[in-house]
């Protein structure tokens, strides 16, 4: 009966391996990427107040809509408390970038309006870093509230890809 036992202990032991085995080879690890998307430069993310600044538009604009936006258009509209309540944009003070960009599941999206005064013009830059593991692909149209950018003025806009596992 002690032999018995033996073999039975060896035989679990072996199951156990090899289904754990098993068990880790056929998960593919999905990448984590650091979830926190950045706003900086010229982009008006935050009110007086603290509270997040939200672009609401109805729908997906598409091509039908410029990237810089500086009258009414397309249901546009803001929010400075966090999207409790919306309102009009006040176009006198305020423009709307738009960048569109793919991203995956799990992305994380960094963006940034620069104003160079000296050359007259204004960088629009999405930075999107994308995990490769993930077969799905989303569009972002990544609109912004600046101020005002003056006639005369050009506006760039630049997007860069990272892709990781």
């Amino acid at each position: 009966m002690g032999q018995f036992n033996g073999i039975m202990k060896l035989q679990s032991l072996f199951l156990i391996l090899i289904l754990l085995g098993i068990g880790l080879s056929s998960c593919k690890k999905k990448c984590v990427i650091e979830k926190e998307n950045s706003d900086l430069g010229a982009i008006i993310s935050e009110s007086p107040t603290g509270e997040d600044v939200v672009i609401y538009h109805s729908g997906f604009a598409g091509s039908n809509v410029g990237n810089h936006i500086t009258t009414p258009v397309n249901n546009i509209e803001v929010s400075f408390d966090g999207g409790q309540t919306r309102e009009p944009i006040n176009f006198s003070m305020y423009h709307v970038l738009r960048n569109p960009v793919s991203t995956t599941c799990e992305a994380k999206i960094d963006r940034e309006v620069l104003f160079n005064t000296t050359s007259q013009i204004v960088t629009y830059k999405v930075s999107v870093i994308n995990c490769s593991d993930c077969d799905e692909r989303y569009f972002a149209e990544n609109y912004v509230l600046v101020p005002v950018i003056p006639s005369g003025y050009t506006v760039l806009y630049d997007v860069s890809y990272t892709e990781v596992d």
